[in-house]
């Protein structure tokens, strides 16, 4: 294995090389390469010839790292794109292309940390995988906060040309204008979808409009494999429980999600060890785009579900144990399910941000109890010794080693003598308010075969295992009184708007119209001491309906002696008229959206 930090201080580039070396080459990504290569079909390694890569925001950020290591056993060189790129106020402008040119393969790893304000986060980059699907769906995790200067966040990369990228927030967002088909940038509520159109490397981070939401559970569909990661600037967990922290981690799509999962328990963590959210296709209990919160003990969880879930495991705040002197942050990690271990031999560096002290959870997936375990050739306590923890699951035995504490830098190799096993390594880096986690070398394979047995009136996707309504118009999506059209089974419709004041998808934005008022006459001639009444017609009132008023001189007129409005505002009767009120005289009508104006000129006579 070899090691290498590609490290960018304050936003200026630089390189820290640690030998082994990995070399980043001088040769320049050809200006036509705008597609990310497509993966062997029976290689679904976390390790990859090509990465595009996000940076989600963090609240302040000092230092952000790639960490690039590679299973290759000699010098890989590598390049890396778009690093004049810039981070500012929340905001990321472009996605990062690293690849090697060759079908030499690279791992890479995101870490950030700010060091005056004890903030850390780091997240496994995995490269963008084609999976025998008609569509990638993705689904935003996140946490919550009770205060306004932070927010959660999902950050979308491509990485190719010409993706067509379906959004549905749980929460109204905001979508800039260079992404609309008008032009201008709009709110998207939420359940309302839209549909943007990103090119190569092209980014877009959304957060809510209203400060303290939460984006967990908003859904992503591309039509190309993407780049999708969601967590939260600075969040606490629980909220309002000291201190808070970054979270964040690239979401994997909904077809390699899995159903069978070994939750561990944070090293080093007296109480609250980890809390788990649930995000789940189908189940007796959850429906498509669900999310269920759970605490759970110290213990490590083993969970077994009967369709496809994604599950997040989240670290405590740093008072959440009730001591100033235990380890630990918000930090979140997603839980790979068991199908996706990757061999008896797995690999992972150790990144120690801000001083904080790095452990690994390892788990072992064995036919029987006789398989030895090694740690950078150091041989580990028997599979049968107290220093194991055994699970039973579908696919065989499953062994946890609880928190070995690593020291030093480097890479770190942990492998069975037995080549039927599978390891997992979970890594945690713990200190006062500081914590992040990552995992080793995965096997991102699609889930197993769907079972799913849909209820009546719903239809079995069996590319992504979900069940969807035959027909979402007998979801009354149209609002406000507008008329659904079903186009394509399942969830393909319109909305027909018309005479309802409102427009939009799903006929929820008021329809704002000018209103149009005019005169018979623009000119009256009238005796001193006579009456005369004025007269406006009022083709379309507008939406919303107009105010009509009449002025005279810059003056409103109201009903007086002189003066009588009657019609709905739109006549004028003026009695005992006089010189003095000669003149012009405008009928306004009005609303948000406009105005217009008759104009009917007096010449009063003796």
């Amino acid at each position: 294995m070899l090691f290498a930090v590609l490290l960018c201080l304050t936003y200026s580039v630089h390189f820290s090389i640690q030998s082994p070396i990995l070399s980043p080459s001088s040769t320049p990504q050809h200006e036509n390469e705008n597609k990310i290569s497509s993966t062997n079909s029976d290689d679904w390694s976390t390790a990859a010839s090509t990465h595009v890569v996000g940076i989600l925001p963090m609240l302040t950020t000092q230092s952000i790292s790639l960490v690039i290591t590679t299973p290759e056993t000699e010098t890989v060189n590598f390049t890396v794109s778009n690093l004049t790129q810039t981070i500012a106020n929340g905001s990321v402008t472009a996605g990062l292309l690293v690849t090697t040119g060759t079908n030499k393969k690279i791992s890479v790893t995101v870490a950030m940390s700010h060091f005056g304000d004890y903030s850390a986060g780091m997240y496994v980059n995995y490269p963008a995988l084609f999976y025998p699907v008609n569509s990638y769906v993705y689904y935003a995790v996140s946490i919550g906060t009770d205060e306004s200067t932070s927010f959660s966040s999902l950050l979308i990369v491509s990485g190719n040309n010409n993706t067509n990228i379906t959004i549905t927030p749980t929460v109204t967002v905001t979508i800039p204008s260079s992404l609309t088909s008008s032009g201008n940038q709009i709110s998207l509520n939420a359940g309302q979808s839209i549909t943007i159109q990103l090119q190569y490397l092209e980014t877009l981070l959304l957060k809510p409009v209203t400060a303290r939401a939460d984006l967990t559970g908003t859904k992503v569909e591309s039509s190309n494999p993407i780049s999708v990661y969601s967590g939260h600037t600075c969040g606490f967990i629980p909220v309002g429980q000291f201190a808070r922290d970054f979270v964040g981690e690239q979401i994997p799509p909904v077809a390699s999600w899995g159903n069978e999962f070994l939750v561990q328990s944070f090293y080093n963590r007296q109480t609250g060890y980890n809390k788990t959210n649930w995000i789940t296709d189908y189940s007796l209990s959850l429906q498509e785009d669900d999310v269920l919160s759970q605490t759970i003990s110290q213990t490590s969880c083993y969970i077994n579900s009967t369709s496809s879930i994604l599950i997040a495991q989240f670290s405590l705040a740093q008072f959440a144990d009730f001591s100033f002197t235990s380890y630990g942050d918000p930090a979140m990690t997603i839980i790979p399910p068991l199908h996706q271990y990757a061999s008896n031999v797995t690999s992972f560096p150790i990144i120690s941000l801000l001083g904080a002290s790095t452990s690994v959870n390892l788990v072992v997936l064995a036919a029987d109890d006789s398989s030895q375990i090694q740690l950078n050739g150091t041989v580990l306590p028997s599979l049968t010794s107290s220093s194991w923890k055994h699970y039973n699951s579908s696919v065989g035995g499953c062994y946890v080693f609880n928190s070995y504490s690593l020291s030093g830098t480097g890479e770190v190799s942990v492998w069975s003598n037995n080549s039927n096993d599978k390891i997992l390594a979970m890594v945690y880096g713990l200190q006062q308010f500081i914590g992040y986690s990552y995992t080793g070398n995965l096997d991102l394979k699609p889930s197993e075969a769907c079972f799913l047995l849909c209820e009546a009136n719903y239809v079995l996707n069996t590319d992504t295992c979900t069940c969807s309504i035959t027909n979402i118009c007998e979801l009354s999506p149209c609002q406000n009184g507008g008329s659904c059209t079903l186009v394509s089974t399942p969830s393909n419709y319109f909305c027909d708007c018309t005479g309802t004041g409102y427009q939009g998808i799903t006929c929820t934005n008021v329809n704002y119209i000018v209103p149009n008022i005019s005169a018979f006459v623009s000119y009256v001639a009238v005796l001193y001491g006579s009456s005369v009444t004025l007269r406006c017609v009022l083709h379309h009132p507008g939406n919303p309906e107009a105010t009509i008023q009449w002025t005279f001189a810059g003056s409103v007129i109201t009903n007086n002696s002189l003066f009588h409005i009657t019609e709905g505002s739109t006549r004028l009767d003026i009695t005992n008229i006089t010189t003095s009120y000669s003149g012009a005289y405008h009928c306004n009508a009005s609303n948000v959206a406009g105005a217009s104006v008759a104009t009917i000129k007096i010449d009063v006579h003796k």
